[in-house]
């Protein structure tokens, strides 16, 4: 019999402990052969290669090379691969961009993710979602908690998680033999192993409070260093491929999203796979598995390939002057003379992603009333936490799948998307979630439609964890597309601390409207108008993101410098271009 694990509010949604950002969309064949993704975004130079037949015509794409594991990691290749293709047709997947202002039509690949990080987002997922779960039996049937002490566990692991950016950070900074995020990943999941395998094997160890706490506050921060450098990792290979300045929030959005599918699912095959093993072994021993597990991460992430933690030839190896360097730059690009500085505008989305993630959520008074009105067995609200994490997926799927469609229209010529339309897209599919549980505690579907409540929570779940998701997404998305080259984890994990932040408001406003509306466990008269103020609350929102600034580094020349894969047009253009050495090479400051 599994223990129902207690709701946390549907703003809760940490961008790193469970979920956070693989995209298995087409590339080139030339460059899925050659298996090869920039760890070092200097300037390459590229040639136009031209023919005499249009029908057949070359591109070229610059790729940085690096000449052995002890060779310098950021060395840019001057040469491009040149790969023959077929001209491009109006179903090819990396669509084709207007020409720009040299005459030269640009056709851009997909940003992708390499099968062994897809691979390792899909594991840690599992590896997490099975150990926090056999962690919450552990502490409540096997050591046998009160339920003073339960609050108190819990609420010194929350503490932890306000210091995500400061893990991010060393997973940034932090370089070891050429390498940064590996050596912390590797470090993090051994660490865990020996933690877990003194959970199992000493019960010496765990028969005093204190030392629980202690040793489960270090295996917090390991797991924070498991899942932080894949955030970052995964930001910057969608950031830092061969991308132009035409690159938008939709291709971004697709590439957060599709992510997010591959560690939702994760995260469900941890649940199926703690459900199977619960009724089977006693508690002492799933944690010996959970170590395991967690040892298994650390041949899968030495296998992946080096190139994607090989540092860039302008990252500073010193961890002092890469704090300095930091520090310069978040004074130089903070002017708040300048509204559009990629330093304020920093500041106004944080703010913003606070405030969407603060709104009230009816969500877990909504799942107490499921608990105590209706009563059904355990194994009923297991099941329903499966088909929960089925509507997660299924969120970020549907998200994807509408980001990855925009995201080809643009490519064509297509009207850009703005993320006043990404949020205001999420914030009423947030709202509409909230239609299904009004339906169920006003009696509609029990009393009106005489349907059982058994039959229709499930649907119910499934239809608010999607939307749910769906909603989420963009905060996400904001993220990525806000974290400067060298500091993505760092970026990414402040944002996360302003959705938990944000998340922790939400939890205190709705429990004083709630205590206002008199709802209590044996009175759920007034749950109706609880979730009417959610309704309103989240479309609120709205007017905000109307406001949100656009940063001035996707519109500038400064910073980095990103190839483009460049496609010939006619003779008269390919002879002007090499005739003036003219190679294309977006610009983007992040």
């Amino acid at each position: 019999m599994v223990t129902p694990v207690p709701y946390t509010s549907r703003t809760a949604f940490s961008m790193g402990s469970r979920e956070s950002i693989p995209t298995p969309s087409s590339v080139p064949v030339s460059w899925r052969r050659s298996g090869a993704l920039p760890a070092d975004l200097g300037l390459a130079r590229s040639r136009v290669s031209s023919g005499a037949d249009q029908d057949n015509v070359q591109s070229c794409r610059s790729e940085p090379s690096h000449d052995s594991d002890e060779g310098d990691a950021g060395r840019a290749s001057v040469d491009a691969d040149h790969c023959k293709g077929d001209s491009p047709t109006a179903t090819d997947a990396t669509g084709l961009l207007h020409p720009n202002h040299q005459g030269l039509t640009r056709r851009l690949a997909c940003p992708t993710i390499p099968r062994m990080v897809t691979l390792l987002l899909l594991f840690s997922s599992l590896v997490q979602g099975f150990s926090s779960s056999v962690i919450s039996i552990f502490i409540n049937r096997e050591l046998a908690l009160q339920p003073v002490e339960v609050t108190q566990y819990w609420m010194c692991i929350g503490c932890t998680m306000w210091c995500q950016p400061i893990v991010g950070y060393i997973s940034d900074a932090v370089v070891v033999f050429s390498e940064k995020r590996r050596p912390l990943f590797v470090l993090a999941a051994v660490s865990n192993t020996v933690i877990y395998t003194v959970y199992s094997l000493f019960p010496g160890a765990t028969s005093s409070f204190g030392r629980l706490v202690a040793l489960s506050m270090v295996s917090q921060f390991c797991t924070m260093g498991l899942y932080i450098p894949l955030n970052g990792l995964v930001v910057e290979l969608g950031w830092h491929d061969a991308e132009t300045a035409e690159e938008s929030n939709a291709r971004m959005s697709a590439i957060v999203s599709k992510t997010m599918v591959w560690r939702s699912t994760g995260s469900l095959a941890g649940a199926v796979l703690h459900t199977c093993l619960i009724a089977l072994l006693s508690v002492r021993p799933l944690l010996s598995i959970a170590g395991i597990l967690f040892l298994v991460l650390v041949p899968i992430v030495l296998v992946t390939p080096r190139r994607l933690f090989l540092r860039s030839s302008t990252h500073d190896c010193s961890f002092c002057r890469h704090v300095a360097k930091a520090c310069r730059m978040a004074w130089r690009r903070l002017d708040i003379r300048d509204p559009r500085s990629d330093g304020l505008c920093f500041i106004i989305v944080l703010a913003f992603v606070f405030v969407y993630t603060m709104m009230p959520d009816a969500g877990s008074v909504y799942y107490s009333y499921l608990y105590v009105v209706f009563d059904f067995p355990n194994w009923f609200y297991s099941i329903n936490g499966c088909v929960d994490q089925l509507g997660s997926i299924a969120g970020a799927y549907v998200f994807s799948c509408w980001a990855g469609r925009r995201a080809t229209q643009e490519a064509r010529g297509g009207a850009r998307m703005s993320l006043f339309f990404i949020f205001t897209i999420g914030s009423v599919a947030w709202a509409v979630g909230y239609a299904t549980n009004l339906l169920l505690c006003t009696g509609f579907i029990t009393e009106t439609l005489g349907m059982s409540a058994a039959v229709y929570v499930p649907v119910d779940t499934f239809f608010t964890s999607l939307v749910a998701r769906f909603a989420f997404m963009p905060t996400l998305v904001m993220a990525a597309e806000h974290a400067p080259k060298f500091f993505e984890a760092t970026a990414f994990e402040v944002f996360s601390a302003a959705s938990m932040g944000g998340s922790i408001v939400s939890g205190m406003l709705i429990s004083s409207i709630a205590k206002g509306l008199h709802i209590t466990r044996t009175d759920y008269s007034q749950l109706w108008a609880l979730i009417v103020v959610s309704i309103v609350a989240k479309l609120a929102p709205i007017f905000l993101a109307y406001h949100l600034p656009e940063r001035c580094s996707a519109r500038g020349d400064e910073g980095r410098r990103d190839d483009a894969v460049v496609v010939a047009g006619d003779e008269g253009r390919d002879s002007t271009a090499r005739a003036n050495g003219a190679t294309h090479l977006s610009a983007r400051v992040l």
